[in-house]
């Protein structure tokens, strides 16, 4: 992800449309750091910001979501193996006389 810049100049004067372009861009984006200065040059006095930020590779969502929690951490026969027992044991609950989880 690289790491790239976006510049704002928010005229401290009627500035309600560039405020809102700042604040729709912070909220869709993942910004690392903002450098504010303000200007005073009398009637054209302002909020000059820069906004650092990451982008993605691609559009969200496109990234292939990798399994996670024990289905990521073992190969594809033992989890099957694993989700099968699992379903023996689940469905012997409450009974006196069913597989324990170590008897296979």
């Amino acid at each position: 992800m690289p790491v790239q810049f976006k510049f704002f100049m928010i005229p401290f004067h009627s500035g309600i449309q560039a405020e809102t372009d700042l604040n729709l861009f912070l909220r869709s984006h993942r910004v690392l750091t903002i450098h504010r200065e303000f200007v005073n040059q009398a009637e054209n006095a302002c909020w000059c910001m820069a906004v650092e930020y990451l982008t993605d590779s691609g559009k969200p969502g496109d990234a292939k979501k990798e399994p996670g929690g024990l289905q990521g951490n073992i190969e594809p026969g033992r989890f099957r193996r694993f989700c099968e027992t699992q379903g023996m044991v689940k469905g012997n609950r409450g009974k006196r006389r069913g597989a324990g989880i170590y008897h296979f």
